[in-house]
């Protein structure tokens, strides 16, 4: 299965990486972490891409920016 690509530690354009925005101790990186850890198996075996249509994001992109919308609030 295709997803949009998700790479947390690529370079953008300006700053030259996300780490430059954040500092070491941010809440993310845990999350980042914790996420890495899970069993999501389940999950992208959901994803068959007979449908067609645009790539899906990545789940556990998606996962761990849900955590952290929780944790913060949103």
């Amino acid at each position: 299965m295709k997803f949009i690509p998700y790479e947390p530690n690529q370079s953008f354009l300006l700053p030259p990486s996300l780490k430059d925005w954040l500092p070491t101790e941010d809440m993310v990186y845990f999350i980042m972490d914790m996420v890495s850890n899970l069993d999501l198996t389940d999950i992208y075996a959901s994803y068959d891409g007979s449908k067609g249509g645009k790539p899906p994001y990545n789940p556990t992109m998606m996962t761990s920016l849900i955590f952290y919308a929780y944790c913060i609030g949103i």
